[in-house]
């Protein structure tokens, strides 16, 4: 700060930094952090993230190939429970649904919200459209095996700094 015959006045320097701390508090609202168990899945996310048509979005959305398979986490603290909630009740980057011609088939929709598992591993919670979890279950996707790459089993605990956005 400088002094004048006013008063202080900010340097351009103080303003940048306030203006740098301003931003990373407004980003560490829109965090929510959530700790789990691993648990096993139904192996149906192996399949569907195989898929051609999600594959591409998330490449185009994320920047990633999703390994074929989700990583499941129990949740169990209230406060873990809650977090989860609201990431399921905000909007996401959307990933829509499509028809496989071959197939005669529709996939549907889901969304996804950046995350780092760990500290460490970026990917993403998804949210089908359709499920059969409740919120006591998360989903991940990310571009490894986690499993293997984190060193992980079922009943290991697993930390998420998961980022709410709106595409």
């Amino acid at each position: 700060m400088e002094k004048t015959k006013a008063g202080f006045r900010m340097t351009n320097k103080a303003l940048d930094t306030l203006s740098k701390l301003s931003t990373a508090a407004e980003q560490a609202k829109k965090r929510l952090e959530i700790h789990g168990f691993v648990v096993e899945g139904m192996r149906d996310g192996a399949f569907y993230l195989s898929l051609e048509g999600y594959k591409k979005q998330v490449r185009k959305k994320l920047g990633f190939d999703p390994f074929p398979g989700t990583l499941n986490l129990r949740l169990t603290a209230k406060t873990d429970l809650e977090n989860n909630e609201k990431i399921q009740k905000q909007g996401g980057i959307k990933l829509s649904g499509f028809k496989d011609l071959k197939q005669k088939r529709f996939y549907g929709g889901a969304r996804l919200h950046k995350a780092k598992i760990n500290y460490s591993v970026e990917g993403a919670v998804i949210i089908p459209d359709r499920t059969h979890h409740d919120y006591a279950t998360i989903e991940i996707i990310a571009p490894d095996f986690l499993r293997k790459t984190l060193g992980l089993k079922n009943g290991s605990a697993v930390r998420l700094s998961v980022l709410l956005e709106n595409e």
